[in-house]
């Protein structure tokens, strides 16, 4: 592990760097919001074993075989608005090619059937639940596509038992009152305000 080259995929502020970098070679973290990107620069200043820069995930900066292994933490349904799927399809290719033989791809994602069943808010925010589940493809599509790509040994863990973010935040009832809880999760972000009112 300490020999390997990693790439995370929508590296956001750098809380998986920030846990990870210390046992890797190098980490590289591709992001797109300007204003993530600058707290992650902020955290990583002058640390040799961290990159970051400014990018898209569905239309990578490399083109050929750089890293041991990458991952892609809750990315994905920020990266689609509709049942289209494709480009889906096309990001897992394009990380094919930027990866080294013999190396792994993680994607942790959230899934169509975990947001319509999984979240204690959902029978409260349905049209927010219904305009995410548009975002999510089924687990079965990404090893689907991670098989089209060309990867192998591709599985799937759905893990139950522990929550995305910590417990604490994550079963606060009345969290979702609250602006700043909403505006970091991507189902209360998009409830309307009638819907936050009838919920």
């Amino acid at each position: 592990l300490s020999e390997q080259k990693l790439v995370e995929f929508g590296s956001g502020t750098g809380n998986y760097i920030e846990v990870l970098h210390p046992t890797v070679a190098s980490i590289t973290g591709l992001e797109y919001s300007d204003g993530m990107l600058e707290q992650a620069k902020a955290k990583f200043e002058g640390n040799p074993k961290v990159t970051l820069q400014q990018g898209n995930a569905l239309d990578l900066p490399w083109k050929e075989p750089t890293f041991d292994g990458a991952y892609c933490c809750q990315v994905t349904h920020h990266l689609v608005d509709n049942e289209e799927y494709q480009p889906l399809k096309d990001m897992c290719k394009q990380i094919f090619a930027v990866i080294k033989p013999g190396g792994s791809m993680i994607f942790n994602v959230p899934t169509l059937e975990g947001t319509e069943k999984g979240l204690w808010w959902s029978e409260y925010i349905p049209g927010a639940v219904a305009k995410l589940a548009k975002r999510m493809p089924s687990g079965q599509f990404f090893q689907d596509a991670l098989k089209e790509a060309g990867f192998v040994n591709v599985g799937r863990s759905v893990v139950l038992s522990d929550t995305l973010s910590e417990p604490s935040v994550y079963l606060q009832k009345d969290g979702p009152l609250h602006k700043w809880y909403r505006d970091t999760d991507s189902t209360w972000s998009l409830a309307t305000p009638e819907e936050l009112e009838a919920a």
